[in-house]
């Protein structure tokens, strides 16, 4: 196995850098089956660098012919490169990329902090600052030009392998920025991840045909990321009422382009497809509530995804300026978020540096708005509908990186009967009695990766709690959780990079509630894109089952 003993090995080494098997990744703590790995063809492996990096291609760049095509390569992402650091056409990041050209420690922090060089077998590429400290000796080298660039950070070999491997390294992140968290001086190398994607896919034009061709560009065409068009929307949505009208025994009907309404309700378009109760319980609500809101069938004003945060700016400038014109056509007050967390980044944080200011229009978590409506009596509750246990499960999204903590432990603690906000030491007695609603009282998720660091992990994590509350009569010893990486510090928590099989299997434990180890607990999950495997109930659909006691049937 070849494996790069220092960064200049991402120039110089002829053929694959890295060869690993599927077999040798540590297991998880999931009944996730191993991945179908497809060997690559000769003709693929002509014709594209395949196998320049560790065998897995995510750009698909063509090889190079000639030195011609070579140096073309290389000029095209310097290019790039020189663009990302001009405050003129990268005015989202520029500033915050340039600090973080020049204040890395090399302290290592971050890798002891990243799931997915933990799931490599702690293999050197694949630290988070592996990549970023090659794209800073590029910058000081070749855009810069600093006279004592060599002798300050060695000098450092540019060629079309270089290029071809750091493109593909970008996408060897799922720009989660856990590393963020935990760095003393706050280097972000989640985003100087995204940014080299960004020279790609703006300058270059390599993209994954997942997040690209698939995403951004078909949610363009047909108006939505999954390929509903406003017609198959309005259909879809016009069943689910009438299946939930029978379910409920209460006449639903969500409206549509209704002019001047208070609130535009944007959901995730999978929802639609995929998550139906979502959508019948936010009508259930609103219309119980008496708010005047609406939904709308103009090209992508029903989706709030967007693609384009995980690697292009004028992708996600595009669909952002879609949501905003929505709005805008129809006049609304707010834009009310539905319950995604990835719609949550992309509407807002996102949003307002996409955004012309004079498009932007107010926009606010459907958390805030569910908390508005209970606290003013607007309707009326059922607890006794949710008389068991209860866990709470956040997006990082939503709590860390926008700062929504409160709004839904709040309604929770409405709408159950006897909820117990508690501290991890707390939660084995809470468990044994299986008589309390459990919410974990804390910004932190209760996915054990976000609360622990890797090395807490195997020992104290929340997951091991359960499952010694399960397997024994006698309430375990559980050590309080103290870990330096639960700081309430912005960070991403995507999987746009599904398709590498490293990355797969790496990035699906951070998104798993352990809580879901308690077969009687059924689970409200405000991220339900994460934790798809489990039986879970939507936060908004929980609460619609405190209105209507047949709804949950």
């Amino acid at each position: 196995m070849k494996e790069p003993k220092k960064l200049t090995d991402i120039s110089t080494v002829e053929g694959q850098m890295i060869e690993y098997d599927l077999n040798d990744i540590p297991d998880l703590p999931l009944d996730v089956a191993k991945l179908p790995f497809k060997k690559y063809s000769e003709k693929d492996l002509a014709d594209t660098c395949l196998d320049t990096l560790d065998g897995v291609s995510v750009l698909n760049i063509p090889r190079p012919k000639t030195p011609a095509e070579e140096e073309e390569l290389v000029n095209k992402f310097l290019s790039g490169l020189r663009k990302l650091f001009d405050k003129e056409d990268n005015w989202l990041f520029c500033n915050m990329l340039e600090a973080d050209m020049d204040c890395c420690a090399q302290c290592n922090s971050c890798s002891a902090a990243c799931h997915l060089y933990e799931m490599s077998g702690e293999n050197e590429m694949y630290r988070p600052n592996f990549r970023s400290e090659i794209l800073r000796r590029i910058y000081h080298q070749y855009i810069k030009k600093e006279p004592l660039a060599k002798w300050r950070y060695g000098d450092f070999p540019l060629n079309w392998k270089t290029v071809v491997r750091l493109g593909e390294l970008s996408y060897r992140c799922n720009l989660c920025r856990r590393c963020a968290q935990v760095c003393p001086i706050g280097v972000d190398n989640g985003m100087i991840a995204r940014e080299i994607r960004k020279i790609f896919s703006q300058e270059m034009g390599f993209a994954p045909k997942e997040l690209h061709a698939k995403g951004t560009e078909l949610q363009m065409q047909r108006g939505s990321s999954t390929g509903m068009t406003p017609d198959v929307v309005k259909d879809n949505v016009e069943f689910i009422d009438e299946d939930y009208s029978e379910i409920t025994g209460v006449g639903l009907e969500t409206p549509f382009d209704k002019k001047g309404a208070d609130i535009l309700l944007i959901h995730n378009a999978g929802e639609i497809m995929a998550w139906p109760e979502n959508v019948a319980a936010f009508t259930t609500i609103f219309n119980a509530a008496g708010l005047s809101w609406t939904l709308s069938s103009k090209m992508c004003g029903y989706d709030g995804v967007n693609y384009g945060v995980f690697y292009d700016d004028t992708q996600t400038a595009r669909i952002a300026i879609q949501h905003m014109a929505a709005a805008k056509e129809l006049g609304v007050k707010k834009i009310v978020i539905g319950e995604c967390g990835h719609a949550h980044k992309a509407l807002t944080v996102i949003a307002d540096r996409a955004v012309p200011y004079d498009m932007q229009v107010p926009r606010e978590s459907c958390y805030v708005t569910l908390n508005e409506i209970i606290k003013s009596g607007r309707i009326k509750l059922d607890p006794s509908r949710n008389n068991f246990p209860v866990t709470l499960h956040d997006p990082c999204n939503v709590v860390r990186l926008m700062g929504i903590v409160e709004p839904q432990r709040e309604i929770l603690r409405a709408i159950a009967p006897s909820t117990l906000c508690a501290s991890p030491n707390l939660l084995p007695a809470a468990l044994k009695r299986r008589s309390i609603s459990v919410i974990v009282a804390s910004p932190i998720p209760s996915c054990e990766r976000c609360v622990e660091s890797p090395r807490e992990r195997k020992n104290s994590s929340l997951a091991a709690i359960v499952r010694s509350i399960r397997s024994s009569s006698e309430p375990p010893v559980i050590p309080q959780i103290r870990s330096p990486y639960c700081r309430s510090l912005p960070r991403f928590c995507s999987r746009s990079t599904r398709n590498v099989p490293l990355m797969t299997m790496a990035s699906v434990a951070p998104c798993v509630s352990p809580c879901s180890a308690v077969s009687s607990c059924p689970i409200i999950c405000v991220a339900q894109s994460c934790a798809t495997p489990m039986r879970i109930m939507s936060f908004s659909a929980r609460v619609a089952a405190s209105i209507y006691s047949d709804i949950t049937a």
